[in-house]
């Protein structure tokens, strides 16, 4: 009886939390449009309040983490998928670590060119607020990938709603991904 207790606790906790995460991303101009499913997880999915634009929350019920570090990953080369001649791939992760959190990723990609309106110029920005798939421990390089990693502490402890909230006021404010008018990436 007292763990079922417990359990229901932590499921009323877990589910106030939730409320108050997408109340926070709905603040911010974000239109709510309920729970997706993609690849056997489930999402939080928000539209930008005047744009193609899409933001992501991964549902879990670790939301009440607390995280007093932040990694940047600069990583790339050629993928698994890749043929002689092909380009380099190349990504940037900001990553969220705690002592005894699941780390957080914050994942900013294009949502497709195929969304951008008549004469724009830039792809129109789907930013994921996830767990973390990979957390590098140092920086590293071979003949056909390399990662570099920078990790500092945070001024203060953030939870994953400050982390939310963070992500979503400045998503809000710049709701394209960069391209140049050849459709490469823009440094």
């Amino acid at each position: 009886m007292v763990a079922a207790q417990v359990d229901a606790a932590g499921l009323a906790s877990s589910l106030s939390l939730e409320s108050e995460v997408t109340c926070c991303v709905s603040s911010k101009g974000f239109r709510y449009q309920g729970v997706e499913s993609c690849a056997g997880q489930y999402w939080h999915s928000f539209d930008f309040s005047d744009t193609p634009s899409k933001l992501y929350l991964q549902i879990s019920a670790g939301w009440g983490a607390v995280y007093n570090r932040i990694q940047l990953v600069e990583s790339g080369g050629l993928d698994s998928l890749s043929e002689p001649g092909d380009e380099e791939v190349w990504h940037t992760s900001v990553i969220f670590l705690g002592e005894h959190s699941e780390p957080i990723e914050v994942d900013f990609s294009s949502l497709g060119r195929d969304r951008r309106g008549d004469g724009e110029l830039f792809d129109f920005s789907q930013v994921q607020i996830r767990w973390a798939r990979k957390v590098y421990t140092r920086s590293f390089w071979n003949e056909t990938w390399y990662a570099f990693v920078h990790t500092e502490q945070t001024t203060s402890e953030m939870t994953y709603l400050n982390i939310v909230d963070l992500v979503a006021s400045l998503a809000s404010s710049y709701p394209f991904f960069t391209w140049d008018e050849a459709g490469l990436p823009l440094c």
